[in-house]
């Protein structure tokens, strides 16, 4: 919990400032905010989409000055593969204007609040730099920078690699995914179309397109990927590969850690690392859950980060 006299002391000097939870009513403000600090844009439907017609239990709290919203720290509550309860931060931003005020101290309080009475353990973020330097100012441990995996144009064909170099990989820790979850994240998704690859119920993968707002090049994404049976990957892979092709992209991207099944494979077909202001933050509610400090112990893909 925020120290109750710091909070005070925000609360004092911002006195026309008010923090409440969001509602859908709200969703007007939430998308001219969003889209003024953004270039990929949003609109209403991702609002409710996002906070409203989630499967998991999701709040946004939201700070009013005089009623014109200023800031908005958002949280679903999630499952772990471990069984642990985390809350999970989407949407974190405050107005340049109202920033070195405090607003993300009274949006964080709330926020954790919240947790702690719905007895999470841990909560985590994804967040770009901007994000990543709020949280930590409040307490929050950065335990890894994240990189975008990337295979260019010329390299983009099918291609086979010996799951038999495979040095198997531990039990990793993910975030639950069940048939709701899937449903809602990519089939009902108001912003982004997926294509949902399976060959066998244990190695799948989610793609999308992706025109790049700034440049208009098309990518294609890998937002999610399961590897259970390693020498499912080549058929996954180039199945993956046809779609791209067809579609013309200027690159495929994906995410993976260095320490996990997925990160080997796509490392020996010619990915490569590009940097990018991702960061994998946590803080702990409950101590005995310190394992997931150690970012070994994790596998994350893009569709973590509830904006891909």
């Amino acid at each position: 919990m925020t120290d109750p006299s710091l909070i005070q002391r925000i609360r004092s000097i911002n006195p026309t400032i008010d923090v409440r939870e969001a509602t859908v009513k709200d969703g007007a403000q939430f998308v001219k905010l969003f889209n003024t600090y953004y270039k990929r844009k949003t609109n209403t439907d991702y609002f409710k989409w996002q906070f409203f017609d989630s499967p998991a239990e999701s709040r946004l709290f939201a700070a009013f000055d005089r009623q014109n919203l200023i800031g908005y720290y958002g949280v679903k509550l999630c499952r772990l593969s471990n069984g642990v309860s985390a809350g999970f931060l989407v949407d974190l931003l405050v107005d340049e204007m109202y920033r070195k005020r405090g607003v993300q101290y009274l949006l964080h309080d709330e926020l954790l609040r919240y947790c702690e009475s719905s007895n999470v353990s841990v909560v985590l973020s994804l967040p770009n730099a901007s994000g990543n330097a709020a949280l930590n100012a409040m307490g929050w441990r950065t335990i890894a920078k994240i990189d975008n995996l990337i295979l260019e144009k010329a390299e983009l064909r099918s291609k086979n690699v010996n799951s038999a170099d495979s040095n198997g990989r531990k039990q990793l820790i993910e975030f639950v995914k069940n048939e709701e979850y899937v449903k809602w994240r990519f089939r009902n998704n108001p912003i982004y179309r997926y294509n949902e690859i399976t060959i066998n119920k244990n190695s799948h993968a989610v793609t999308k397109l992706f025109n790049d707002p700034v440049t208009k090049v098309m990518y294609g994404d890998i937002v999610d990927i399961k590897l259970n049976q390693p020498a499912s990957f080549n058929s996954l892979f180039n199945k993956i590969v046809e779609r791209m092709v067809e579609n013309k992209v200027h690159a495929l991207t994906t995410w993976a850690l260095p320490h996990t099944e997925a990160f080997f494979y796509l490392n020996k077909i010619g990915f490569m690392s590009s940097p990018q202001e991702r960061y994998f933050c946590i803080k702990l509610l409950d101590s005995s859950c310190a394992e997931l400090e150690q970012i070994e112990n994790w596998n994350l893909v893009q569709a973590d980060a509830e904006i891909y």
